[in-house]
């Protein structure tokens, strides 16, 4: 190489260097602003994501409360437990089209058979092994079940049940509403 060829190898080289040395700065300084705002939108996320999710469950838990309270309440009205031929009482229906996110409300013998379904009931229904039921028999109180498809409406619920008992404390019938569970992803969906 030549003298000349040496010095511009090293003008080029030393060129080479410079437009590094202004480049990579620019280019950290990049970096780090875009790992900085992908950091507080992850942050953003979880926080919104946080706060759907306790807002979902505080309307959760309304619901439950309210199916406790219906139950309760209708077990203590003389009467409002029994069915009438396999019919429901007159005022079930209205009561459900009351409460939106309540997908059924029926009564059920003390083995299990339901009796009464506001929803249809396409065939005979033994609900005696769901834990609603089984809790309920053995309860003084409202009792819940495990989320699960329903046996009459074929969608995701929660079943709450209440055993009606006759004087001597025998379980003479079984109150069940089914809780809606189609509105916690259309809740999601909304905000």
């Amino acid at each position: 190489m030549s003298a000349r060829g040496a010095l511009r190898f090293t003008l080029r080289a030393r060129f080479l260097v410079l437009i590094g040395i202004v480049t990579v700065p620019a280019l950290a300084m990049i970096l780090l602003t875009a790992a900085g705002q992908r950091n507080a939108t992850m942050r953003a996320v979880e926080a919104d994501s946080l706060r759907v999710a306790r807002l979902a469950s505080r309307e959760h838990a309304r619901e439950i409360s309210a199916g406790r309270e219906l139950l309760a309440s209708l077990g203590s009205i003389p009467g409002a437990a029994e069915d009438s031929a396999g019919k429901c009482p007159a005022f079930f229906s209205p009561l459900l089209r009351g409460f939106p996110h309540f997908a059924n409300l029926g009564i059920l013998t003390d083995t299990g058979r339901v009796t009464c379904s506001v929803a249809p009931v396409p065939h005979p229904v033994d609900m005696s092994q769901t834990p609603a039921f089984q809790r309920a028999v053995h309860s003084q109180t409202v009792e819940s079940g495990d989320y699960q498809i329903g046996l009459i409406v074929q969608r995701p619920v929660l079943v709450l049940a209440y055993a009606v008992r006759d004087a001597s404390g025998g379980v003479q019938r079984v109150l069940a509403v089914a809780l809606e569970l189609g509105w916690v992803g259309k809740f999601a969906r909304q905000d």
